[in-house]
């Protein structure tokens, strides 16, 4: 729909870039090693499927599913109970000490695109009940994901999203890179062991 294709487009753009963020740099290595596009692309791509970077929205997906709207809060409260508090996948990011924009934006159009489905009202619910628990706001992970189960591509499909847009912001930091003319070599300093 163009409701949908606009939601997409605006989801792709809050994606694209992200400071020096895991893959990011990884393409940014590969192109100062003058590697081609299609393999800085590889190379960021491998390290996006992370489940602590664009791999993030199936351990979201898996919790959303886990839940309905009607036992969110009993969700969080088994997350806290297994000392879990910090690991709410969904929720806080360490570059945003007032909770990620992006997140709380693209769950507000998953909610305009279909308040009915049942994992997008989960999603909002969960997002409640973790604000209660004292949880940070949720983040782009779930965000995307609830997103992607708006648009009926899950979890899979909020990451490819993720991945797509994504790609502008490697490919224009790998042309910086080119242009820079060195190699990125970071340093390591032995401590033992």
């Amino acid at each position: 729909s163009e409701r949908g294709t606009a939601a997409v487009n605006r989801a792709l753009v809050l994606c694209a870039e992200h400071e020096l963020n895991a893959s990011t740099f990884t393409a940014r290595v590969a192109a100062s090693a003058l590697a081609d596009p299609i393999a800085v692309v590889l190379a960021a791509l491998a390290t996006h499927t992370g489940g602590r970077h664009g791999g993030q929205s199936r351990h979201v997906g898996a919790l959303l599913e886990s839940t309905s709207p009607e036992r969110a809060a009993g969700a969080v409260r088994t997350w806290i109970r297994r000392g879990e508090m910090a690991s709410l996948p969904g929720f806080g990011h360490r570059l945003y000490a007032d909770g990620d924009p992006r997140g709380a934006f693209l769950l507000a159009e998953a909610e305009a695109l279909s308040p009915r489905r049942k994992l997008v009202q989960s999603a909002r619910a969960l997002t409640d009940a973790a604000a209660e628990a004292g949880y940070e706001p949720p983040n782009l992970d779930l965000g995307l994901t609830a997103l992607g189960y708006a648009l009926g591509v899950g979890s899979e499909g909020a990451q490819a999203i993720f991945a797509l847009g994504r790609m502008a912001g490697w490919l224009a930091h790998a042309r910086e890179q080119r242009v820079d003319g060195r190699i990125l070599r970071p340093r390591a300093r032995y401590i033992g062991e």
